[in-house]
């Protein structure tokens, strides 16, 4: 009985967690910053522009953001997190 009563709060219990505080936020499947840059560049070739060649390069590539969305969430900003980090540290 004394094991019981010696244990440490919070540390064998866990806290509830909703499932949309740990998923990334999604919009058509991809991530919703990628999903906006892509769409406002959509807009801009193709809307002002009038480059409607362009439109099914935009689609295949929210196609393909929506891939690696699919495998990985946090593809996108662990990728975007990479490329901002040095190569290297000085010691």
């Amino acid at each position: 009985m004394a094991a019981e009563d010696d244990r440490v709060p919070y540390i064998e219990e866990r806290a509830p967690c909703h499932i949309s505080l740990l998923t990334p936020m999604m919009m058509g499947g991809v991530p919703r910053d990628l999903a906006v840059i892509n769409g406002s560049l959509c807009l801009a070739v193709v809307g002002v522009m009038a480059m409607f060649w362009a439109l099914p390069l935009f689609i295949a590539t929210h196609i393909a953001f929506r891939h690696l969305a699919k495998l990985d969430p946090w593809f996108f900003a662990t990728f975007r997190d990479y490329v901002r980090d040095k190569q290297y540290y000085d010691t």
